[in-house]
């Protein structure tokens, strides 16, 4: 995708919308709940300014393969009139680098997507 660091993963489109997972990071001086607070509050304040709904149904722990561990945030909203299920992973990294890596896919076949996005999350492993 243009104007992203890392490459998009896409899988087959849905009803005119394609499961994705992506990948950002930034260098912000801040515990990683501050940043996962300060992220929400961006993601509500855009859904409020695009005037679309922002749910959020879970948030907690998330822990990798490798023992890192992170917090999962799971939303749903709507784009571009698809409903979606977002689930956000963030991290710490070395040097205030924080990572967020987002699966977006189909609300009504989320279900389908969680073992696949969590099970992929799982193996990240940024370089030290």
């Amino acid at each position: 995708m243009p104007g992203f660091k890392y490459q998009f993963a896409f899988g087959p489109t849905i009803n005119t919308f394609s499961p994705n997972i992506n990948f950002v990071d930034q260098v912000m001086p801040a515990k990683l709940e501050e940043y996962v607070g300060s992220n929400l509050q961006v993601l509500q304040q855009m859904a409020a300014d695009e005037k679309r709904s922002l749910n959020i149904l879970t948030q907690g722990e998330f822990t990798t393969d490798f023992k890192r561990s992170g917090v999962r945030l799971v939303t749903e909203t709507t784009y571009d009139k698809n409903p979606v299920r977002q689930t956000f992973y963030f991290f710490e990294g070395k040097d205030d680098i924080k990572f967020v890596i987002t699966c977006t896919v189909p609300a009504d076949q989320s279900q389908a997507y969680d073992k696949i996005c969590d099970s992929s999350i799982r193996t990240f492993k940024p370089a030290d």
